[in-house]
C-alpha cells in the first residue's frame, strides 16, 4: 500500500468511521422489529378501502352498535340479505305501514271478523209470527209453521250486517200433500211507511220437505241506518208448512 494512501486513511479515520456507522443505522432502520408499529405509527388516512384484504373485517372485529343506520346506504341491504324469521313482529312499527285503501273492510266489519258474521243467516219456520192476531196457526213436530186459518200473511224481522251485500234467498217448505206452499218474500221498511220488495220465491208443491231459491239482482246493499228488512211468508189455502228461510250475503 502506498504511502500516500495510508495517510489518507490516517488523515480521514473519523470521517470513514462515521460514514460505515451511518450506513449501518440505514439497514437497521429498514427492517422493522416483529409488533414494532401500533396505531400511534399509523397516519390518518393511511389505511384505505384497496389496503383491506377481502374478508379481512369479520364479525367479532366489528363492535357492538358500531354499525348504525347512518352507515348504510339506501338499498344496500336486499332481501336476500336478511335471514329467515330475522325481520319479527315486535321490530316492524304498525304506525308506518299504510293501509290498503281498497281492503280496509276486506277482513273486518266493524272490527269483527267475517268469522263472526259468516255469509249467511237462517230462520226456523217457528221465528215467524202472523202478522194479524186472528190469523191461526200451529207447529208441527219439526218446527214447521201450519197456517189453519183467518188471515194468512207471517213475518220475521231480519238482521244482517251494515253494508254487506243480500244475494240470494231460499224458502224451505213441508207439505203434507202436493199443494202450493206459498211465496216468500224479502222487502225493506221505512219507519215513514214507505216499503219495497227486494225478492220473491214460490215455494215447492213437492209432498215431503224441500226448497226454492232466488237471486237478488242487483244485490241488495244493507242500510240498517234507512231500512228494517222484514222476511213474509204468505200462507196457501191449505194446512201445508213453512220450515224456514235463508238468506245470503257477502261482506263489504
Amino acid at each position: 500500500m502506498s504511502s500516500r494512501i495510508v495517510k489518507f486513511m490516517k488523515g480521514n479515520a473519523i470521517a470513514m468511521i462515521a460514514l460505515f456507522i451511518a450506513l449501518g443505522g440505514t439497514a437497521s432502520a429498514a427492517t422493522l422489529a416483529v409488533n414494532s408499529v401500533g396505531s400511534k405509527q399509523l397516519k390518518k388516512n393511511a389505511v384505505t378501502t384497496a389496503k383491506i384484504k377481502n374478508n379481512a373485517v369479520t364479525t367479532p372485529k366489528i363492535k357492538d352498535t358500531a354499525v348504525t343506520g347512518a352507515k348504510i346506504a339506501a338499498g344496500a341491504v336486499a332481501n336476500a340479505n336478511i335471514a329467515a324469521g330475522a325481520v319479527t313482529g315486535d321490530k316492524v312499527n304498525v304506525a308506518t305501514l299504510p293501509k290498503v285503501p281498497t281492503a280496509a273492510n276486506a277482513d273486518t266489519v266493524g272490527g269483527v271478523s267475517s268469522a263472526v258474521f259468516g255469509t249467511q243467516v237462517r230462520y226456523a219456520g217457528m221465528d215467524f209470527k202472523p202478522i194479524n192476531s186472528t190469523t191461526g196457526y200451529a207447529y208441527d213436530i219439526w218446527g214447521a209453521t201450519q197456517w189453519t186459518s183467518g188471515p194468512s200473511a207471517f213475518d220475521v224481522h231480519v238482521s244482517l250486517p251494515q253494508g254487506a251485500k243480500i244475494t240470494k234467498v231460499t224458502f224451505y217448505t213441508h207439505n203434507y200433500a202436493a199443494a202450493s206452499s206459498g211465496n216468500l218474500i224479502l222487502a225493506h221498511y221505512t219507519q215513514i211507511g214507505s216499503n219495497g220488495s227486494l225478492a220473491s220465491v214460490v215455494g215447492s208443491t213437492a209432498v215431503g220437505w224441500d226448497s226454492a231459491s232466488t237471486t237478488v239482482s242487483p244485490a241488495e246493499v244493507v242500510d240498517n241506518t234507512t231500512y228494517v228488512y222484514v222476511l213474509i211468508w204468505q200462507a196457501p189455502a191449505s194446512t201445508n208448512s213453512l220450515g224456514g228461510a235463508a238468506i245470503d250475503y257477502t261482506l263489504p
